[in-house]
């Protein structure tokens, strides 16, 4: 679900996107409260990033996985 409404704005198997309600109801999930929830949690992990140099290491060492499987 996650992966389909980030890349390719889809859901399957009965998922719909609503604007009103919570972040989270059964196979419903509210498209602007998932927006700001998602933008907090990437501030925080930048924030993080910056200061432990172990969270650091390991998204480099993501990055470079990721990058070296992409080419």
């Amino acid at each position: 679900m996650r992966c389909g409404i980030l890349h390719q704005g889809e859901t399957y198997n009965g998922w719909k996107i609503i604007r009103t309600g919570k972040i989270l109801n059964n196979k419903t999930i509210n498209a602007t409260k998932f927006l700001k929830a998602l933008d907090s949690t990437l501030k925080k992990y930048r924030d993080e990033l910056k200061t432990n140099k172990t969270l650091f290491k390991n998204c480099q060492t993501k990055i470079q996985h990721i990058i070296k499987n992409s080419q």
